[in-house]
Parts: C-alpha cells; structure tokens; sequence
C-alpha cells in the first residue's frame, strides 16, 4: 500500500476533521525523515501499520468495546496512548471526553509526548480540553510545567490565560509575555522541585 492509498483510507477511517487534525500535528513530529530518524526529539514515532489496521477493522464497533481492544492489545503503553489518540479525532465530544480522560490515565511520562500534543491543540471542545489539562496538572513538576508554558505562549489557545495563572502561581512571578524569563524561571524552580 503506497502512501497515497494510506492516506486516503486514513482520511475514510477519521472522518474530515479527524483527517485535518492529523495533518495539522504532522508538523510536530508525527513523520519520520527518510533516514528513518524522528523529526523532533519529543515525538512519538508514528503507529505501526499493524496498530491502524487495528483500529481501522474495529472502527463500526461500539466505543467501550474499541477501547477494550486496544487496551488489552498486546501493545506499548505509547501506542496504546496514541491509538486511542487516533480514535479521539473521530468521536463525538462526549466518547472525545471519555477518551480524553482515558488517554491521560494510560500514559506514563515516556509517552505523556502525546497528550501534550493534544492538549496544544486549540480546536477540542472545553470538556476535552478540561480532561487534558486535568489529567496534566496531576503530573510531575518536570512534565506539566512545560506543559504549561507551552500553553500560555499560544496566543490561540483558550486555556492560555489560565496556564499563564497556574504558572504565576506555581513559581511566584509575572513575566507578563516575557517567555524566555519565564522559561528560565520554570527551569530555575524545577531544580529544587522536580
């Protein structure tokens, strides 16, 4: 099966927004350069044709029972998180909760890459978000922190104004849109509060 081909039954398996959302996190490192190398260190590398086909053979099934396929799968905790990832982008905003919530409660922080790469993502429905964001402030101070900063930078993002004051808070200053003080606050704090 040649890319284009994968591409299209891609587009068919999520639906077009799905489809748009995953092109939009290409971007962010979810192909690998031809040298078989990742494109950005903190990526994941992209699911196995096995794992799609995996969720593509199962998709008329109900959520509960795609779920259980995958989590009980013979898998890595990583594709096992970006799996159900994948069928968030499809869902109505109820079973995107769900899986939202699910997603953050089965990574561990190897793989806490991915619902990074979501919660950025400024296009999910509130509850969604609100199960991201909850899901990363239980988190360690090394892995939320940046979480955090990286959410206040987008000017798009409407959980930047409370990342920015959970950040203030977190270490006790206002840079206001000073981010690299910010960030070397973060970095600062996090060496006697990893």
């Amino acid at each position: 099966m040649n890319m284009t081909e994968r591409l299209i039954g891609l587009r068919r398996f999520l639906g077009k927004a799905g489809f748009l959302l995953f092109l939009g996190l290409l971007p962010f490192g979810w192909c690998r350069a031809a040298d078989g190398a990742v494109s950005n260190p903190d990526a994941l590398p992209p699911l196995a044709d096995s794992v799609m086909a995996l969720i593509r053979t199962n998709a008329s099934k109900g959520l509960s029972e795609r779920i259980s396929i995958v989590t009980n799968a013979p898998l890595t905790v990583s594709d096992k998180v970006q799996a159900l990832g994948v069928m968030l982008a499809g869902e109505n905003r109820e079973a995107q909760r769900r899986l939202a919530h699910l997603v953050v409660r089965l990574s561990d922080d190897d793989s806490f890459v991915y619902v990074r790469r979501l919660i950025l993502e400024p296009g999910w429905h509130p509850q969604v978000h609100s199960a991201l964001m909850t899901g990363t402030l239980k988190r360690a101070n090394a892995v939320k922190l940046p979480v955090l900063l990286d959410l206040a930078r987008k000017q798009d993002h409407p959980q930047r104004d409370e990342a920015k004051q959970l950040l203030g808070h977190l270490l006790a200053v206002d840079h206001g849109e000073n981010w690299a003080a910010w960030e070397k606050s973060m970095k600062a704090w996090l060496i006697t509060h990893p």
